[in-house]
């Protein structure tokens, strides 16, 4: 049986995210896509009870940053950043003029504090928006560093193949758009040419719910979401309609030990 697997990257980093907050610091992890995708084919075997599974290829379905998104994000965060030092040195000076002449007037003491903490909180809270735009400007090239890098080891891969969409922007964060069509568009297409026997979906969403059950029920493929659910608690979830009730069957990541999760990544430093 030829089995495809779909990776939606930020939902599943998403699933690692939420997973290591249960973990101490000293031992949260970030995947490592050459250890998990064999150690969670050997799960979807073990769930099937199939032993002959052959790996066609795998779908990495992300945003991508290029140089045109930094410049935008760089842009933003400057202009903010230079409309917050331009309200504290208004601040400054007004503090300036509120000390000198609480030193030449006879107004209450407290009335003169309360001038003056207010001046100063402003400032303080004005400097850390500064920080804020300064710390979301820096991640942003940070991550476009770390992706050119998981890019060019993925193109290395004949059995790997990225599938992006560009990111989008807004005040020095990003976000992507697309990705869950792409990822729903690839599915059916690959069902109806018959490419695969058994799709793997790790991550997903509420998105792909239509097209999981018309790959399942009309072209009888066997469709494996693997993501983390719990009960009653969404904001610990990754995953919703789309496990057990619509896909052929769910893997959990929230009944996995730390050792097998440690099985399938590496120390986040």
């Amino acid at each position: 049986m030829n089995v495809i697997i779909f990776i939606d990257k930020d939902n599943f980093d998403g699933c690692l995210g939420l997973i290591n907050k249960e973990f101490k610091k000293e031992n949260r992890r970030f995947w490592n896509i050459d250890k998990y995708i064999p150690f969670l084919l050997e799960k979807v075997k073990n769930k099937m009870k199939e032993q002959e599974l052959k790996l066609i290829k795998t779908f990495i379905y992300t945003g991508a940053y290029n140089s045109e998104i930094i410049s935008g994000i760089k842009w933003e965060c400057n202009n903010k950043i230079k409309e917050r030092q331009k309200i504290i040195d208004i601040e400054n000076s007004f503090l300036g003029e509120i000390t000198k002449l609480c030193s030449d007037c006879d107004l209450k003491e407290k009335i003169n504090k309360k001038i003056i903490n207010h001046v100063e909180n402003s400032i303080i809270i004005l400097d850390n928006e500064k920080n804020v735009y300064s710390e979301r400007k820096d991640k942003q090239i940070r991550n476009r560093e770390g992706q050119k890098k998981f890019f060019y080891k993925i193109n290395q891969n004949p059995l790997m193949e990225l599938r992006t969409t560009l990111l989008k922007h807004a005040e020095g964060n990003v976000y992507q758009k697309g990705v869950d069509v792409k990822l729903a568009t690839d599915l059916i297409h690959l069902a109806y040419t018959n490419a695969y026997d058994v799709a793997v979906i790790l991550g997903g969403d509420t998105d792909l719910v239509e097209c999981v059950r018309l790959v399942k029920e009309n072209l009888s493929k066997t469709v494996i979401v693997i993501a983390r659910y719990v009960k009653g608690d969404a904001l610990s979830s990754n995953i919703s309609d789309l496990k057990k009730i619509v896909a052929s069957d769910f893997i959990n990541l929230k009944d996995f030990s730390q050792e097998e999760i440690n099985s399938m990544s590496d120390p986040l430093r």
